[in-house]
């Protein structure tokens, strides 16, 4: 791929910080994204599992303050969500039914392993080889 590909691609302004890390040199822009881009996606594996942790945590610490039944009693009279500041939380509970909670769950599966793919996809399409420094731009067959 060309640089000017490249940069058009991903855009001249998230560009240039790596431009410029790399003294304006282009080969070692593109791949100093492309690194960036393989530990952003390990990195993504950390992320996922400190969230379910994190929320698995806070779940357990309202369950012992408020009970096993904290999220649906939240919304009930009374409840921690009951009050005007919390109206838009407490309709779109209110709102959910067990289905849409079940099937909100398989889509964001399903989504989050079509992201995943499609990120796979395009870090593989920027895999540079070193030996590809030698020249001004990287001719990669697709994009």
């Amino acid at each position: 791929m060309k640089f000017s590909q490249f940069e058009h691609i991903i855009s001249p302004k998230r560009v240039e910080r790596y431009l410029v890390a790399t003294g304006h040199r282009t080969k070692k822009t593109m791949l100093l994204y492309n690194a960036n881009l393989n530990l952003a996606k390990e990195m993504y594996v950390v992320i996922n599992y400190f969230e379910v942790a994190l929320r698995n945590a806070i779940d357990v610490c309202l369950q012992q303050s408020l009970g096993p039944d904290w999220l649906r009693d939240s919304i009930m009279q009374g409840g921690i969500f009951d009050n005007k500041h919390c109206e838009k939380m407490k309709k779109a509970i209110e709102s959910l039914s067990d289905k849409e909670k079940e099937e909100y769950e398989i889509w964001y599966a399903d989504h989050i392993k079509e992201i995943l793919e499609a990120t796979q996809k395009m870090t593989n399409r920027l895999d540079i080889e070193d030996e590809d420094l030698e020249d001004e731009d990287l001719d990669v067959e697709e994009w």
